[in-house]
């Protein structure tokens, strides 16, 4: 079992689970909440930097790419530049394991939004999101 749990002041609350059967585990809401409803069984290598009432960026990695694809055809596309721009606001606190901007192309990503959450479809088994009260 890995788990990493690390909070440095303002420097945001950084999370890592290896495994989804490590994520069940948290029972404190207030750390799960950072991640985006679309945690499923099939989930690895969650990994989550929040900072209180502004941001948070998550990364999850998916066994099942079916699975994963049903999730984003269920919702409405909004442009990738919508993602763009959200990076771009809070450019000085993305992790570095965060998808890098320069290396987007829109025909390459999928990206939807659900609840707070803009989330981003990377190849086939990598979803990013970016969690902001602007996007109430």
């Amino acid at each position: 079992m890995y788990f990493l749990f690390l909070s440095c002041g303002n420097g945001g609350l950084e999370q890592y689970y290896a495994e989804y059967s490590d994520y069940e585990k948290i029972t404190n809401k207030r750390l799960t909440g950072w991640f985006p409803e679309i945690v499923t069984r099939d989930c690895y290598e969650l990994k989550s930097k929040s900072y209180l009432n502004i941001c948070a960026f998550t990364s999850i990695s998916y066994q099942n790419s079916k699975s994963l694809d049903s999730i984003f055809n269920s919702y409405k596309s909004v442009p990738l530049a919508d993602f763009k721009k959200s990076i771009k606001k809070y450019n000085e606190k993305i992790p570095n394991w965060f998808v890098h901007i320069n290396s987007m192309k829109s025909d390459c990503y999928n990206v939807i939004k659900l609840n707070n959450h803009v989330l981003l479809l990377r190849e086939k088994n990598q979803v990013y999101s970016i969690w902001s009260l602007d996007y109430k």
